[in-house]
């Protein structure tokens, strides 16, 4: 009997530290009414303060999630890879990864995988139209930051990714 109370207890402790760990859950943001967003030149959206932008193009750029807006305060610290994962997980739109930490890397989302067009497809991501040198794992995005995932056929040529030197 007093080991069912001391198990009990310990029980309720785990659940009231673990629900006072939790961070923010991750919130939309509404892009109708005062929340119109504004457009660069190439009608892309640029995030106003607050907010972090997130979408995925597939083969020859079809859209897989357009452009969703996100509040960036409800975790401090986020990778380019635990984010996706967090969107993705929040409009139900597969994503895989293999690796860990730093080293993670997106094999698949919404069921396109690397090599499915050829041993130099795959996932590659930019921040801010910029395609980054470092994991997804390792980039930390900032408030305002602009997160696309582009579907290569060509290791990142295709998109640009990569510039042939002379």
């Amino acid at each position: 009997m007093k080991n069912k109370k001391v198990l009990a207890v310990i029980l309720i402790l785990i659940i009231l530290l673990s629900a006072g760990c939790q961070n923010k859950k991750i919130e939309i943001a509404d892009m109708s009414g005062d929340s119109i967003p504004e457009f660069d030149e190439n009608g892309k959206i640029i995030p106003q303060k607050g907010l972090i932008c997130f979408a995925v193009y597939g083969k020859d750029g079809d859209i897989i999630v357009r452009e969703t807006l996100v509040y960036s305060d409800y975790k401090k610290d986020i990778s380019v890879a635990e984010f996706s994962k967090d969107i993705c997980r929040e409009l139900n739109i597969p994503i895989v990864f293999a690796g860990m930490g730093s080293l993670i890397y997106v094999q698949g989302i919404s069921n396109l995988f690397e090599f499915d067009d050829g041993p130099e497809s795959g996932w590659i991501y930019a921040v801010n139209g910029e395609f980054q040198g470092v994991g997804c794992g390792s980039y930390v995005l900032k408030d305002r930051d602009y997160v696309e995932w582009c579907y290569t056929l060509d290791l990142g040529k295709d998109l640009g990714a990569y510039r042939l030197t002379e």
